[in-house]
């Protein structure tokens, strides 16, 4: 069984990290925030991120009000929806050692008031798993402002879950230059004792948490992760990497040692590229996390983002050509001359799309115009121009 008391008390031991208050925006401690934290990647917990946001507004007992009825996607590793009550009912009553979590990328859809349907109460993962529906998330995304309004209502007059502002000390994230572009912001929904196993934040983005309800207990690895078996540890669920390897590394020196971190009710935790975390609930808890590419680390997140992602990478690049061409023609600086030529491609292909776009659009707007008045189009962009007309 896993000793909640005793890990909490473990992580207040070896909790040394000052908490420093989130600076106002558009002030030169904004600006010296983002070059000692953001830029250098340095760790930091922060107080007052979100000084509009009500947390008792984000508690369990809140959201069931307005969402009780209401289907959130699941963590990553469960492609599938659960209804807000019976994953309340779940929490409340499941022994899991690794229980499931709402990790829901949609959540500023979710509008409230579907609360008309029967009560279940699964009490395990198994019979919580008898009432999802599987469900297929769309990657990338449709992007929308980061910096919303809050209050915002939904039309339904339920308050919407996308009512609160990024903190200003945080970037806003070079990926939104793209109308679309891959999940990056996530309601958590968890029970104690669930938890993200040790990972990486994908793509060279950093991530701020901010915690609304209950307590975490985190461990960020040091930048040198030469005393930990990775391949191994990333496959352990949370408590047991909190039993197993983390409660023994008190006895590492302190550059080997992980940074632990509790995490109490509207504290902001920041957590730069590149550094390996795990998190576990010591309670149910409620958190909203962005992740974001810092525009100072462009450099590394092209590179990751180019070799993990090409698809995406493709849409972000051709929108950086219109919107933001410095760093167009930065990244193809990062490129070696086999990277350009699939840069190239990308541009030839992109203005082949235009022209079919502008002449599909030319021809239904001129749908009473004979078939032989558009010859000449057909042999301007011809196989042998180096575009073909479907």
């Amino acid at each position: 069984s896993i000793d909640l008391k005793a890990l909490l008390e473990f992580g207040r031991k070896l909790d040394a990290n000052v908490r420093i208050d989130a600076p106002q925006a558009g002030g030169d401690d904004a600006k010296r925030f983002k070059r000692k934290y953001v830029d250098e990647k340095e760790i930091v917990v922060l107080r007052k991120a979100h000084p509009d946001l009500k947390t008792s507004r984000w508690h369990v007992s809140a959201l069931m009000e307005d969402f009780s009825g209401e289907r959130f996607n699941l963590d990553d590793k469960y492609d599938a929806t659960l209804q807000l009550r019976d994953f309340v009912e779940y929490m409340a009553h499941n022994r899991d050692d690794d229980p499931l979590m709402i990790f829901d990328c949609d959540f500023a859809e979710r509008k409230g008031g579907g609360n008309d349907s029967p009560k279940p109460k699964p009490q395990t993962k198994t019979e919580a798993k008898a009432t999802i529906t599987t469900t297929t998330t769309t990657t990338p995304e449709k992007n929308t402002e980061s910096r919303t309004e809050t209050g915002t209502q939904s039309s339904t007059g339920t308050q919407s879950l996308a009512d609160y502002q990024r903190p200003c000390c945080f970037d806003s994230s070079l990926f939104e230059v793209s109308e679309f572009r891959p999940p990056w912001r996530w309601l958590i929904v968890a029970p104690e004792r669930s938890g993200t196993e040790l990972h990486v934040d994908p793509l060279g983005t950093s991530a701020w948490n901010t915690l609304l309800s209950g307590r975490k207990l985190w461990a960020v690895l040091p930048k040198d992760t030469s005393r930990f078996d990775l391949p191994k540890q990333t496959d352990m669920f949370a408590s047991l990497w909190f039993l197993e390897v983390g409660m023994e590394t008190a006895g590492y020196p302190p550059d080997h040692r992980p940074l632990f971190i509790v995490q109490e009710e509207g504290e902001t935790v920041f957590v730069p590229a590149g550094r390996h975390h795990v998190v576990m609930n010591l309670s149910h808890t409620v958190a909203i996390t962005e992740n974001f590419a810092a525009e100072s680390h462009f450099d590394e997140v092209w590179r990751i983002t180019f070799r993990k992602e090409p698809e995406f990478c493709r849409t972000w690049y051709l929108c950086m050509l219109s919107k933001r061409p410095q760093l167009a023609r930065r990244a193809r600086s990062l490129c070696s001359e086999k990277e350009c030529s699939v840069i190239d491609e990308w541009e030839v292909s992109s203005r082949a799309d235009r022209i079919r776009l502008s002449v599909s659009s030319e021809r239904e707007a001129d749908e009473g115009r004979g078939a032989g008045d558009y010859d000449d189009l057909d042999d301007e962009f011809s196989e042998d121009s180096g575009f073909h007309l479907l």
